[in-house]
């Protein structure tokens, strides 16, 4: 007679969220947030922040900052300060037309460290067209050295949300 098998040991019960090591990173109501060590922390003012994306390298933060009309993304310092305006999607002021405005959302880093994927809606067919398409720029680079990878249908929404592969593509 075979001894009958024995139930294995309970799972420990999953440790609460502000028990975990490391920080998250997190928006609400148009502000940037920080947890860490159990501890909320307001990173900026409630302006239309949104998207936050931890940078591993250098400790800082992609973020979009969004406004009625455009939206851009920012580097930030881990404390919420403006470290850099990677983007300028406002129209000028020359043009009446908010439909000449540009948005952009879901900035990613690439792999490399070196630049940054994002949804982005340029080569519209007509003001008001906001088909994202799928970007690359280089962190520290200008408006002139980005390239896009996607090429969405017109009126359809468009490709939203990069995924960078470790291998480039």
């Amino acid at each position: 007679v075979r001894p009958a098998p024995k139930a294995p040991p309970p799972a420990p019960p999953p440790r609460p969220a502000h028990l975990l090591p490391g920080t998250l990173h997190l928006a609400q109501a148009g502000a940037l947030y920080s947890l860490s060590s159990g501890q909320f922390r307001q990173l900026t003012a409630a302006a239309g922040w949104t998207q936050p994306e931890i940078l591993a390298t250098g400790g800082s933060l992609l973020a979009v900052k969004r406004d009625g009309y455009f939206a851009d993304v920012y580097q930030l310092g881990v404390n919420g300060s403006t470290v850099a305006k990677l983007t300028s999607n406002a129209a000028p002021s020359r043009f009446s037309d908010i439909g000449a405005n540009h948005w952009s959302f879901y900035p990613t880093l690439a792999p490399d460290g070196k630049s940054i994927f994002m949804s982005y809606d340029s080569g519209k067919s007509s003001d008001y067209e906001v088909d994202l398409a799928i970007w690359q720029m280089p962190l520290s680079g200008t408006r002139s050295q980005w390239r896009p990878w996607t090429f969405p249908n017109p009126y359809t929404g468009g490709d939203v949300q990069p995924n960078p592969l470790a291998a480039g593509g």
